[in-house]
């Protein structure tokens, strides 16, 4: 089998964790971005061996949020990802990247920010032949500061070719979250048609991933790694036909994972769990699709599974053009 030839879909890839890691350190430079003391731009942009917590794994997350200064800027970053993504053959992705941030940092409105992620995809996407499309991932905490009410209203107003496909959560699950969020889903599910992939279970908590499949109408999951712990959470996985993003080797770098024989991967596959495999942070982990695809294959042995991951993307994919 030559995975690296394989064509491919990567339904969970963050867009800065996409992106080539001299990229980050060629704009820190030209933009004289302030480095936080202690954070070293050689080593720190990666996380390239198991760390303790998500704490540790989301450090090279102290200069993406920095960045990008200027429309031209994110168009680097963008163009790099896709870069990377032709290399492995990859012909369908759903990045995530919150427009927030991005509004913050360039004092521009959020529509302008989504306007700015929307042209950068669309044209890149036309230059590698590449169809890319776009889940809003937005973290926990920063739902405490944001009115997410307002995002909808802006996804409305532009997102006229569909580039935007779905909204996430993410970040640190133990954050208490405002009560509305549960309706901001629900309103973005039943009034824009988007799709909804929420992180929970990363960790620990398979609590979090019942209320993101009850609560919130979550379709697919992110990680879902603790439903091992709950089989009546299976059960309603199964029933639903809830797809879990499964990142190998994030769940490998994370710690969570102490090693590849323990994933509950294995469990996912003896209950035959709807799953698919995604990068999560490819540039960050120094590796692609293909790596992913290549440890898969080499513990579960399980290559019928891998013949068909480009039919089951597409089944669970936000995206129907």
């Amino acid at each position: 089998m030559n995975i690296r030839e394989m064509k491919k879909i990567d339904l969970h890839a963050h867009l800065n964790g996409t992106v080539s890691t001299q990229i980050f350190i060629e704009l820190c430079n030209k933009f004289d971005i302030d480095i936080p003391n202690g954070f070293d731009l050689n080593s720190d942009l990666q996380v390239l061996n198991k760390v303790g917590s998500l704490i540790e794994y989301f450090k090279p997350w102290d200069i993406f949020k920095k960045l990008p200064i200027g429309y031209e800027c994110l168009t680097v970053m963008v163009k790099s990802a896709f870069e990377n993504l032709k290399k492995d053959n990859v012909s369908y992705i759903e990045f995530r990247n919150s427009p927030f941030y991005i509004s913050k940092i360039n004092g521009i409105s959020l529509e302008e920010a989504l306007v700015w992620l929307i042209e950068s995809i669309k044209e890149q996407s036309y230059l590698y032949d590449i169809n890319a499309r776009l889940i809003l991932s937005l973290t926990r905490h920063e739902l405490l500061e944001v009115n997410v009410n307002q995002l909808l209203e802006a996804i409305r107003k532009v997102n006229t070719d569909n580039v935007i496909v779905g909204v996430d959560m993410s970040g640190n699950e133990d954050t208490k979250l405002p009560y509305s969020i549960e309706k901001f889903f629900l309103r973005a599910k039943e009034d824009l048609g988007l799709g909804i992939t929420i992180h929970a279970g990363e960790t620990g908590n398979h609590e979090n991933v019942e209320w993101a499949i009850k609560n919130c109408g979550a379709m697919r999951i992110g990680h879902g790694s603790a439903a091992v712990k709950s089989e009546n959470l299976l059960n309603l996985i199964i029933e639903k036909d809830i797809c879990l993003e499964v990142c190998l080797i994030s769940n490998l770098r994370t710690g969570y994972v102490q090693g590849i024989e323990e994933h509950p991967l294995k469990v996912f596959l003896e209950w035959d769990i709807p799953f698919v495999l995604c990068t999560d942070n490819p540039s960050v982990h120094g590796a692609s699709l293909s790596d992913e695809y290549t440890l898969f294959l080499n513990h579960f042995k399980r290559a019928d599974i891998l013949e068909k991951m480009y039919e089951r993307n597409n089944k669970y994919s936000f995206w129907r053009g």
